[in-house]
Formats: C-alpha cells, sequence, structure tokens
C-alpha cells in the first residue's frame, strides 16, 4: 500500500549521517471534517488514480495469509 511504503521510507536508518533529512509524506493531512471524497489518502498518494481514488472508498481486501489492505491498486478489476 503506498501508505505503508511512504511510512517506511520515513524511518530513521541506524546507519544514516546524524544530519539526514528524514524523508516525508507529501501533501498535508487533511481536516478531520473536511475529508476528501474516496480514499482518505487520494490527495497524498503518489499512486492516485483519477476517476477511481478519488470517486469510492476502497474494500479491504486479503493479500496473503494475514495481511488485508484496502487500495484500488489491489482489487481486481
Amino acid at each position: 500500500h503506498p501508505y505503508t511504503k511512504a511510512l517506511l521510507q520515513s524511518i530513521p536508518r541506524v546507519q544514516s549521517e546524524s544530519r539526514e533529512m528524514l524523508a516525508s509524506i507529501t501533501g498535508s493531512i487533511p481536516h478531520p471534517y473536511d475529508r476528501p471524497s474516496g480514499c482518505a489518502f487520494n490527495p497524498r498518494c503518489p499512486s492516485f488514480i483519477e476517476g477511481t481514488c478519488d470517486v469510492g472508498e476502497p474494500e479491504s481486501i486479503t493479500i496473503g495469509s494475514d495481511h488485508q489492505v484496502s487500495c484500488f491498486l489491489y482489487q481486481e478489476g
């Protein structure tokens, strides 16, 4: 999932330089009372699909024995 990948990229590395800038997720967090239509992560998602991610919320699907994801990138279609 794009959000999970972005979170993992923002973790400080043990062997990184002490003044190295941490990766961050681009964009602004939407206000809780003014959420975007469709997927809540769509304004900040690098894999945004216009006409899909901004229209409906993705269903939660199982992608492994103990993993689920709610993302249109993983929906069968």
